[in-house]
């Protein structure tokens, strides 16, 4: 017996068959017992050649003391006798509970946590520091514990992987691992780049969209996510996307920061299914028009949603995207664009017969339909604004602006110098249209020096003479109850329209009488000659620019029409500056809702 306790005791173990019952003194192996026994060295093993190469070395080294870790002292004396070796070479169970500490990174991807043989549980100790700055799971072995240092570190990164080896991924496995892992785990396992373009591989993308969901993984990482592969999985997106709680809209606000991700979104997305997302996202109105444009064709009937259900604010901020309605101009036709869409985002009535008079020829229906429904102030708006009537009656054939005319409720002057322009004159609509307008229209028109005088050149003797009887009386009926001394009476009324119309005519028209003639004319008057583009035309061509300006001024003209003077005057600066810092709050707001007189002022201070 004594010989065979000399053979063994060398510096290192000779491995004995089992059951040989061996004795060795304690003092006979200082060396081998305190490498075994040192948690440095097993740690040292660890972490330059792996746990798997640990377990075999270990076979190799004697076997310390059976000792709790963290209740007995680390200088614990080892006990003599048979020292029995256990080797931990089973696999894991993927339905074992495992235990795991999480401050700690992981050395190496290959540690992982060694099975309990048999069905021993995975124990974790929270409540007693660790000896190490390792955190690790102790392997329970029968009712014996693996000594201090051979200990195996653990994280999520390490479940997530492991439950992806071998034949297909344990989707459950690694849910149990995210529900039990602390928030820096998850956080570290989204940091990790090959983690995720694994779980991309392995995984379904409705799977791995789920994992990364219980990761806590971002509204921009889950939307590239369901975007990889071979097309974009629509219908997770925009469940991701509305059903994104409120109290993450900072992940919504990140998504529209990020360009890349957005035009990704409008290229893999059908036009319906980008403009929902970019809804649900917040996206701005114009944002979410253009993606209605985007790829093949337009789909108007999303435009016109779009623009129904917007905002009052979100409505006036399109109107005013010069680019936004430009594009719009050039993707959807006239009608459809200024009869629905305009007029949905609240766009002036001004800004919209533009439009229909803009690009290859002019939608003349839309501009009859929008003077047959204007309100009473836009038809004032339409009234107020030469620029836009003197289009309209260059682009419109001359029935149609007629009609446009009497829609908008033009005076009579307006409307029968209209019928005296062109090629002929169209006598039949003149002794039509007479009989349908108020007293103060007709008398206001039968006090025109000038159109009487046009009407009596351009018309036959018969026509004129029933012309002026109609101004004169109003119906056929009243003239024919009239006496013939009425009829032949050729008196007028005397007023402002009639006395400037006089002045005019002469060659040197005397200008201090015209302003005070409108200095002293009632507000009716007034509003008369405002009315008469035509005698404005001619009072403008008579005056000097400031007096014509000051005529403006006392007759209460508009403030649109002021600057359309200045720029057809070529005024200064300074002019501009003193008629816009003497201009009421609402008269600067009108300024601002119309668009053309804005585009005037643009592109004259632009030259």
């Amino acid at each position: 017996m004594a010989k065979k306790q000399q053979t063994t005791q060398t510096a290192k173990p000779v491995s004995k068959p089992k059951n040989t019952p061996t004795t060795q003194p304690a003092a006979a192996q200082p060396e081998a017992t305190t490498a075994a026994a040192t948690p440095d060295y097993i740690l040292y093993l660890q972490r330059t050649i792996g746990n798997r190469a640990v377990e075999g070395k270990l076979q190799q080294l004697p076997r310390p003391p059976q000792m709790m870790a963290r209740q007995r002292p680390a200088q614990a004396t080892p006990s003599t006798g048979v020292w029995r070796w256990q080797t931990a070479t089973v696999r894991p169970q993927r339905k074992q509970q495992l235990q795991r500490h999480t401050s700690v990174a992981l050395a190496y991807e290959e540690n992982s946590v060694q099975a309990k043989r048999d069905t021993a549980q995975l124990q974790r100790h929270t409540s007693i520091p660790l000896a190490y700055e390792e955190n690790s799971v102790q392997a329970k072995r029968d009712e014996s514990v693996l000594p201090a240092g051979q200990l195996i570190q653990r994280d999520l990164i390490d479940d997530l992987n492991e439950a992806m080896d071998g034949w297909g991924a344990d989707k459950q496995a690694m849910k149990n691992a995210i529900i039990a892992a602390s928030a820096t785990e998850k956080e570290q396992g989204l940091n990790d780049p090959r983690l995720v373009a694994r779980l991309q591989d392995q995984l379904s993308r409705a799977d791995a969209l789920e994992i990364l969901t219980d990761l806590g993984a971002t509204l921009n990482k889950r939307l590239e996510v369901a975007m990889n592969g071979w097309g974009a999985d629509a219908n997770a997106i925009i469940t991701m996307v509305e059903g994104l709680p409120a109290s993450k809209a900072a992940e919504k606000d990140a998504v529209l920061r990020n360009p890349t991700l957005m035009n990704r979104l409008k290229d893999e997305l059908s036009q319906e299914q980008a403009v929902r997302v970019l809804t649900g996202l917040g996206a701005p109105i114009a944002e979410r028009i253009y993606a209605a444009m985007a790829g093949w064709g337009v789909d108007t009937a999303t435009i016109i949603t779009i623009c129904t259900n917007a905002t009052a604010a979100e409505k006036q901020a399109a109107a005013r995207d010069r680019a936004l309605i430009a594009r719009l101009t050039e993707e959807i036709s006239q009608g459809y664009l200024v009869q629905s869409i305009l007029k949905e985002l609240n766009v002036s009535i001004i800004d919209r017969l533009h439009v229909a008079m803009d690009g290859w020829g002019v939608d003349a229906q839309s501009i009859l339909n929008m003077a047959y429904e204007a309100s009473a102030d836009e038809k004032q708006l339409i009234l107020h604004d030469r620029e836009t009537l003197s289009r309209l009656q260059s682009e419109l054939s001359r029935e149609d602006m007629l009609t446009v005319l009497k829609n908008i409720d033009a005076s009579l002057t307006d409307r029968l110098n209209v019928a005296l322009s062109g090629w002929g004159v169209d006598s039949a609509a003149i002794l039509e249209m007479i009989p349908q307008v108020s007293e103060e229209q007709r008398l206001a028109a039968y006090s025109d020096a000038q159109l009487m005088a046009d009407l009596e050149a351009q018309m036959s003797a018969e026509d004129f003479r029933q012309a002026r009887l109609l101004l004169r009386f109003g119906s056929q009926e009243a003239i024919d109850a009239a006496s013939e001394e009425e009829l032949n009476a050729a008196t007028s009324p005397e007023n402002l329209t009639s006395l400037i119309t006089a002045e005019l005519a002469k060659d040197e028209p005397d200008t201090a009488k015209i302003m005070t003639d409108i200095a002293a004319a009632t507000p009716a008057d007034k509003e008369l000659v405002r009315a008469n583009s035509s005698l404005m035309e001619r009072l403008a061509g008579a005056l000097s620019p400031e007096d014509y300006r000051q005529a403006q001024n006392l007759l209460g003209d508009s403030l649109i029409n002021q600057l359309h003077t200045l720029i057809d005057q070529e005024a200064g600066i300074d002019e501009f500056l003193t008629l816009i810092n003497g201009m009421a709050e609402p008269a600067k707001q009108e300024v601002l809702a119309n668009r053309g007189i804005l585009d005037a002022m643009l592109g004259y201070f632009t030259q």
